[in-house]
């Protein structure tokens, strides 16, 4: 198994997202996460690796339950609900998928001593200050 995490400009995205994952071709997994600002200078990549961290385990779930990259990304790519992120949804094809990552992803963020209120802001930030493709 080969995975591969890469952060990137936020407007180099497919669409206004900090994180997205695809299985390439060859079978590598790949996360894309937006760069992110953290103010830590011993960890700081630690908002981005939360968001890889989220993705990863997101990425599994479906994969395990047969939630296919196609579903997630047509859902995504065409959301329009009222949800910040999509998979937050009721109707997201990933939702317990989402939530159980979500749920990880904080237990993650408390081990590391991460202030989520701050991490959201850097987050939101992103779709705020960068234009899109």
């Amino acid at each position: 198994m080969r995975i591969l995490i890469e952060t990137l400009p936020h407007a180099e995205q497919r669409y206004d997202t900090v994180g997205d994952w695809r299985i390439d071709r060859d079978g590598t997994w790949t996360i894309r996460v937006s760069k992110l600002p953290t103010k830590t200078a011993l960890f700081p990549e630690k908002f981005a690796f939360l968001v890889a961290f989220h993705e990863l385990v997101e990425m599994a779930l479906c994969v395990a339950s047969g939630v296919t990259e196609f579903e997630v990304d047509r859902f995504d790519l065409h959301y329009v609900g009222s949800r910040d992120e999509p998979g937050d949804d009721d109707d997201a094809p990933y939702y317990q998928q989402h939530q159980l990552a979500t749920g990880l992803e904080r237990t993650m963020a408390a081990l590391l001593g991460v202030d989520w209120t701050e991490y959201e802001k850097a987050i939101d930030s992103l779709s705020q200050t960068e234009d899109r493709p």
